[in-house]
């Protein structure tokens, strides 16, 4: 479970015709995740190797389409 860390930041917005400033108090939530949390994956499943080899049969087929319909 990932943890989050809340800061509190007080932010200027601009000043009133007197002088004084006019600020406000923003909460902020940082979410702290290790590597394989943020991933939210799984790793060495041979997608990359699905990718590769669906690329080149496209690439296979479109050579075949030019070659029958331009050579």
């Amino acid at each position: 479970m990932p943890q989050v860390e809340k800061e509190r930041v007080v932010e200027t917005q601009g000043t009133l015709p007197d002088g004084r400033e006019v600020k406000r108090v923003v909460e902020t939530a940082h979410v702290v995740e290790t590597p394989t949390e943020a991933r939210a994956g799984e790793t060495g499943t041979g997608l990359s190797t699905a990718l590769f080899l669906s690329c080149a049969v496209c690439l296979l087929a479109m050579a075949g389409l030019w070659y029958y319909f331009f050579a």
